[in-house]
């Protein structure tokens, strides 16, 4: 009878420190993916992806205008950051740009938003800082990094 009290204390003693293991090894902050935001013309979609913090912007329609992203994110102490940036193809068919504009710190809210219809040379802001696209764009989503 001894042995079986023993070895069930065992085992709940080791059921415990495997609760805890798993507690202490989960993450503070897991990241969320946006989902993707769709140029309101049908032009091509944006979103982000958490796992890397990589944005994806895709032309899915061949038309000869560009597909552009807006994006931002902000942490508390970090602030407020913006970039536009568009589909690498130049309004060519189902071609996606995959980029990466900044560390993101873990935690911070992640914007995009797809606009389409945009003629290459129209609009030539490809950098931090600004947005302002505003041709046939989509809802804004939202995630975490």
């Amino acid at each position: 009878m001894k042995t079986r009290q023993i070895l069930r204390r065992g085992l709940g003693v080791a059921a415990a420190a495997a609760a805890m293991l798993a507690v202490v090894a989960t993450p503070a902050s897991a990241g969320e993916n946006t989902g993707y935001s769709f140029a309101s013309n049908g032009d091509g979609w944006a979103g982000f992806i958490a796992d890397g913090d990589v944005f994806w912007v895709n032309d899915t329609y061949e038309d000869g205008d560009a597909v552009w992203v807006e994006i931002s994110a902000y942490k508390a102490g970090w602030g407020w950051h913006f970039r536009t940036k568009k589909s690498y193809d130049n309004g060519k068919a189902d071609t996606k740009s995959k980029f990466t504009p900044w560390n993101i710190p873990e935690g911070a809210m992640v914007f995009v938003r797809a606009c389409g219809s945009v003629k290459d040379g129209s609009y030539s802001n490809d950098g931090d800082g600004y947005l302002g696209v505003v041709y046939d764009c989509g809802s804004t989503r939202e995630g975490k990094a």
